[in-house]
């Protein structure tokens, strides 16, 4: 929803001694789907020459507007505070004490306990007659708190008008105004920006549409549902019609966890290490058993591939050098989309049948580069000696899926050095 907020001024007249009165305006604009409607505003008026007692200063914003204002959060207050000019007398806001009780006139509700906003000390009601409230506008302390005073004192009016209108939520749901605009609770059986939609017996939405991946991912989906009943009687089962068709219930186990909050009307499937048997059309059934009455999604079309084939190339095949030198061996891989998942490990294996053990968890043993987005890794043995002799083979695998691929590996030889006798 977008709004645009702007300052407004209209002279009127009024019979009974009222001059030009200037009024703080908001519009807004609410766009609903692809329909785009200008909502009414709540706006807010105030005089700007005279000064009246709260009864005519209410028959004046009841003649031209709504009422005297009603305050519903701080919000406001600060809004009014920050627009309105500052007056020696400041202004009647539309809260009196009726029957003991503190209640806004113009929607005729009392006032809240966490909505109060009184000065410190008030309200005092000295003199016993204090039952008509102003609010401080621009004080130097205290803005925008309020006092008790006699009705029969001479303020500034402030009076605002409605954006809610007898059309508006369509008749199908309490308007709760807003500053600048208003907000629909939508009745049981309607829902909409505007309460525009009618609820059927029942309506379910599934979500996503589609899903594609490996093997050994994680998918979740949504179902959501409305119904003009409670909740609360219905039930949520998730099918699974694989690529023979068959239907298959899913129930809560391992690799499969179902949520359900039937208060919102939301629940979840989630598959876990999938693999290419789970493959198929899921689909959320929401019902009632007591109402014979159910409902489905229109389906999720899940697609899980198996692990391609892991292609490994490792150079050089053989690598003779002596005592003290540097040496590299590279190894490169096949690279998908999943890359992030995978981990290189180099190893070494001494001799024939010899003990596998990782080079890097041995002291002195050079670095390791890797570089899973480029499908590449390598590894350096720095001031070899002969101890260094065996072969080396990088493996490549995903601990997610207990599986590995190994190098052909790179047989090292290394000759003792020659001492040279002058």
């Amino acid at each position: 929803m977008g709004s645009a907020v702007g300052l407004c001024s209209s002279p009127r007249a009024w019979g009974c001694g009222w001059n030009v009165t200037r009024f703080l305006c908001f519009a807004a604009i609410s766009w609903v789907l692809v329909t785009q409607m200008e909502v009414g505003a709540w706006t807010y008026h105030y005089g700007d020459t005279s000064d009246y007692s709260w009864e005519l200063a209410r028959n004046f914003c009841r003649l031209f507007y709504t009422d005297l204002v009603a305050i519903q959060n701080q919000g406001e207050i600060a809004y009014l505070n920050r627009a309105l000019p500052h007056h020696r007398t400041y202004y009647w806001i539309g809260l009196r004490r009726i029957n003991n009780v503190w209640t806004w006139v113009g929607t005729n509700k009392a006032l809240m306990k966490e909505a109060e906003n009184w000065a410190n000390g008030e309200p005092n009601n000295r003199g016993m007659d204090q039952d008509c409230v102003e609010i401080y506008i621009k004080r130097e302390y205290e803005a925008g708190r309020w006092n008790d005073e006699r009705c029969q004192k001479k303020k500034r009016a402030l009076c605002y008008q409605v954006s809610c209108q007898r059309s508006s939520c369509s008749q199908r749901g309490e308007c709760v105004e807003t500053i600048g605009s208003y907000t629909c609770d939508c009745y049981p059986g309607f829902y909409g920006p505007e309460c525009e939609h009618e609820i059927t017996d029942l309506m379910v939405n599934q979500t996503p549409t589609s899903f594609s991946d490996l093997e050994g991912s994680e998918l979740t989906m949504n179902c959501t549902f409305k119904t003009v009943n409670n909740h609360s009687t219905m039930y949520v089962r998730w099918y699974n019609y694989g690529t023979e068709g068959l239907k298959k219930e899913l129930v809560n186990d391992s690799d499969v966890i179902t949520t359900l909050h039937l208060d919102n009307g939301f629940a979840s499937l989630t598959l876990k290490n999938a693999n290419s048997s789970n493959t198929g059309t899921y689909v959320c059934e929401v019902g009632s058993t007591a109402r014979n009455l159910s409902g489905n999604g229109p389906g999720t079309q899940v697609t899980i591939e198996n692990f391609p084939e892991l292609m490994l190339n490792q150079t050089p095949a053989n690598i003779h050098a002596s005592e003290g030198s540097d040496l590299t061996m590279e190894c490169r891989f096949t690279v998908w989309n999943k890359h992030n998942t995978l981990y290189v490990k180099w190893y070494k294996h001494r001799g024939t049948g010899g003990m596998k053990k990782e080079p890097m968890s041995e002291r002195g043993w050079g670095s390791a580069a890797l570089d899973l987005e480029k499908g590449f890794a390598s590894f350096t043995l720095k001031n070899v000696n002969v101890t260094d002799t065996g072969t080396y083979m990088c493996e490549v695998g995903s601990t997610a899926r207990n599986w590995s691929e190994s190098g052909s590996g790179t047989q090292v030889t290394i000759t003792p050095a020659v001492n040279q006798t002058i």
